[in-house]
């Protein structure tokens, strides 16, 4: 039985996606290599997204994630 999953979203600054989901989506971040960073993970409410970059192909320009909620009105302070 699978009971979830943790993308894994390609980006060109962890650092700044990180200040991102921590301080306007209350992400907490749970773990982070290098200085700086070219891997993290980060989670709230069960839902965990994992951050890389480096030698990978350019991130892509349509990459999506869907995390549903049950109040976005209330989750977006």
């Amino acid at each position: 039985m699978l009971s979830s999953a943790a993308p894994v979203l390609c980006v060109s600054d962890v650092q700044t996606m990180l200040n991102y989901f921590e301080d306007r989506l209350n992400f907490e971040i749970i773990g982070r290599a290098g200085d700086p960073p070219s891997w993290a993970s980060m989670k709230r409410d069960g839902v965990e997204i994992m951050l890389i970059s480096g030698d990978y192909p350019e991130p892509a320009a349509d990459w999506a994630a869907y995390i549903y909620v049950e109040d976005a009105d209330t989750l977006y302070v």
